[in-house]
């Protein structure tokens, strides 16, 4: 709304002007608009790139989480077997143990 009043305020005026100065006010303009215009693609494209840099270190840090999870649940599946294997040890060493101990 504002960009279409400002172009029939600049039309109105450039009917009262002579023709090359209203093309100059509309070649003034038109130049204002592009670089603003380049302005906002800049921005666009740095909040872009940033975005993907962020999903990008997201995705790393996924992957890396993932692994150290594996080697966490290795190391513990290694830990759980250390412990039922002595469990089973002193179990298996138990009669015997008794056995051993009683008056013969």
């Amino acid at each position: 709304a504002h960009n279409r009043a400002l172009g029939e305020s600049l039309s109105g005026k450039a009917a009262a002007k002579a023709p090359s100065e209203a093309a100059a006010e509309w070649s003034s303009r038109v130049k204002e608009l592009e670089g603003l215009l380049e302005k906002k693609e800049g921005q666009l494209t740095a909040e872009v790139k940033a975005r993907l840099e962020v999903d990008q270190l997201a995705k790393e840090t996924a992957f890396k989480l993932e692994a150290e999870a594996g080697r966490l649940r290795h190391q513990l599946s290694i830990e759980t077997d250390r412990k039922e294997a002595a469990e089973l040890r002193f179990r298996i060493a138990e009669p015997k143990r008794i056995v051993d101990a009683a008056p013969a």
